[in-house]
């Protein structure tokens, strides 16, 4: 396998016709991939570290491009591999190459999260050595099924007076989580939205609703409720206004959220509330 990681306009097209393909089915995907070709695209001009693999007929074999977090020390990865070829060592190598292309720190944290139908991905890190995280369920709200949501009139839209408060209980909730406080007030009127539940003058809960580029679909990306106020409500209220809200827009009829399996309590609040399993994930950490 030649591995090329200074890629041109042409060669980042043909990768990324190649991602998109493998990317469409649950055995061969990866979860930080974009659905949409176009997407992908501009996600592998700006990584900075895209390693494309072709075989010796200069078809492409392999791909892997990475998202790197240098607040949280964390890079998403996305490889995909033929694993039709003769040559299992593809993975090992295109990650290497793309690892090396991005120059990144001795304590940098790669995570791969994918749908656990890829036990080729799966098992390609069991064997480097890589961590099993707990799992993860997709769950899915279609529009005319949310149910026991219950009243929300206390939760507002968050203001930029309470970002700085915001941003602090989001990092003491989820100290090791991909997006940090201040990544998710920068996109707030871009693609998120935040919602709070305010006490004694400060945030007690809040909700992070993510559009994507698809308008049918929109994501509870984020529901946080401060230490020694949980099982009380108040996250089905600010997921509640989330709900609402999600689905004022005539054009979203389905509404994502992800949970680890082993969240027993999350997970009855979300079927209560109309959920529905849609897929499981895998969740594997690297370094």
């Amino acid at each position: 396998m030649t591995i090329t990681v200074n890629c041109d306009e042409t060669l980042v097209r043909f990768a990324a016709e190649f991602a998109a393909k493998l990317n469409g089915s649950p055995d061969t995907a990866s979860m930080f991939c974009p659905s949409n070709y176009d997407d992908i695209v501009s996600d592998m001009r700006a990584s900075g570290n895209l390693a494309v693999g072709r075989d010796d007929d200069r078809k492409i074999c392999a791909v892997c491009w990475m998202f790197y977090d240098p607040e949280r020390k964390n890079a998403d990865v996305n490889l995909f591999a033929d694993e039709s070829t003769a040559d299992k060592s593809l993975a090992g190598e295109i990650f290497a190459a793309a690892r090396k292309a991005g120059g990144f720190a001795p304590d940098t944290h790669f995570t791969f999260y994918f749908p656990k139908q890829n036990v080729a991905l799966a098992d390609f890190l069991e064997k480097s050595g890589a961590r099993a995280n707990t799992d993860e369920y997709g769950l899915l709200l279609v529009r005319g099924n949310e149910r026991n949501i219950g009243d929300s009139d206390r939760i507002s839209s968050i203001k930029p007076t309470e970002f700085a408060g915001f941003e602090r209980l989001h990092d003491s909730i989820f100290p090791e989580l991909y997006i940090t406080g201040k990544g998710i007030t920068d996109s707030i009127g871009k693609n998120r939205e935040v919602f709070v539940m305010t006490e004694d003058g400060g945030i007690s809960a809040y909700s992070v609703l993510e559009r994507t580029s698809d308008p049918s679909l929109a994501v509870a990306e984020i529901i946080g409720v401060k230490e020694g106020m949980r099982h009380r409500g108040r996250g089905r209220a600010v997921l509640g206004h989330l709900i609402k809200t999600a689905f004022s827009d005539d054009r979203v009829n389905r509404l994502r959220l992800i949970v680890d399996c082993d969240n027993f309590n999350a997970l009855k609040l979300y079927f209560d509330l109309g959920f529905e399993i849609e897929f499981e994930n895998k969740c594997y950490t690297m370094g």
